[in-house]
């Protein structure tokens, strides 16, 4: 639990499982289900990082179109 007004992490994942998750296999849901499954939100020392998926405080669009020109430039190099 974490007490009221204190900063915390966490993590929430979009991790629907198969399975019951219970006492006895909730550890083989955390290392082989929750790991593989999308993050939906994040949060770190009490800021929201992540939400709905969305990064808060990135210019996602600015990154891939940043990551697309360099690409380009990097696969030219392979060609040579």
């Amino acid at each position: 639990m974490i007490a009221g007004g204190a900063e915390a992490d966490v993590i929430i994942s979009d991790y629907i499982p198969s399975t019951e998750v219970k006492a006895d296999n909730y550890w083989g849901h955390t290392l082989f289900g929750v790991v593989d499954s999308r993050v939906h939100s994040t949060i770190v020392g009490g800021r929201v990082l992540m939400e709905g998926f969305k990064l808060e405080h990135i210019d996602e669009a600015a990154i891939i179109k940043e990551a697309r020109k360099l690409s380009t430039s990097l696969w030219k190099r392979f060609e040579k």
